[in-house]
């Protein structure tokens, strides 16, 4: 449970950095939207096929070491415009996360992707989150779900 703790900060590190600048698909010209587009997304419209791309660029650099306690080894585009990404605790130490724990994790998460303009893009475009976290020997840990209500 301590060696948990220790890596709590890194997880603010580690989710804010797999987050590439998107590219979005250009789209044929529109009549102006009758309100100005929300958050600071700035109007960008992505598509299932823009975030399939961009898992797909982000997936040709996996499984990558963060710090030296952890890894992350995917991510995945689910129909529901849900980014799932998949991390492992390297330290052998770390074979049980508790419900404060995850709320700890969850905490985190929510400070971070908020902040992020990335992050805010995706948000902009009903894009969710579901961090997945396992043990060093592939044990299922837990989850943390992330969308855009979290920000408010």
């Amino acid at each position: 449970m301590k060696a948990l703790k220790s890596l709590v900060p890194l997880l603010i590190i580690l989710l804010a950095s797999p987050l590439l600048p998107l590219k979005a698909q250009p789209q044929p010209p529109q009549a102006p939207p009758q309100e100005p587009p929300p958050g600071p997304g700035g109007g960008i419209q992505l598509t299932q096929q823009d975030l399939q791309q961009y898992v797909n660029e982000l997936s040709r650099e996996l499984p990558m070491t963060l710090e030296s306690s952890i890894r992350w080894d995917s991510i995945a585009l689910a129909p529901s415009r849900m980014l799932i990404y998949k991390y492992t605790f390297l330290d052998p130490a770390v074979q049980n996360i508790n419900r404060q724990q995850t709320e700890q994790i969850r905490r985190s998460v929510a400070e971070t992707m908020c902040q992020n303009d990335d992050v805010k893009i995706l948000l902009d475009n009903d894009v969710k989150f579901n961090f997945k976290y396992h043990a060093r020997q592939g044990k299922f840990l837990t989850e943390v779900f992330f969308n855009r209500s979290d920000c408010r």
